[in-house]
């Protein structure tokens, strides 16, 4: 029979500070110094340390790759122009010359 923990979907898994310091084997002073790096996922309940394991996994991903070949690109916005100021006054009927 299996265990709870791995029958649970790992986008309901949530972190706590001592469930990151088992992943990085890492003391706890070193385990918030990660949490408090700019881009790391947030807490989802405000006033304690819940982070979405399936939000750190990719968190993890995308600083991997950075300044390597692969590092994911924002996309640049893309700006549409205004459409074309049409001349004031009724449209002529169809058909009629």
């Amino acid at each position: 029979m299996e265990s709870e923990a791995q029958q649970m979907d790992p986008a309901d898994v949530l972190l706590d500070a001592e469930g990151i310091q088992e992943r990085y084997a890492c003391g706890r002073t070193k385990a918030y110094d990660i949490m408090s790096q700019s881009g790391f996922p947030g807490s989802v309940i405000p006033g304690m340390v819940r982070i979405p394991l399936v939000a750190l996994r990719a968190w993890e991903q995308a600083t991997a790759l950075q300044g390597t070949v692969a590092e994911p690109k924002a996309a640049e916005p893309i700006f549409l122009a205004p459409p074309a100021a049409r001349q004031a006054g009724r449209r002529p009927a169809k058909g009629v010359a």
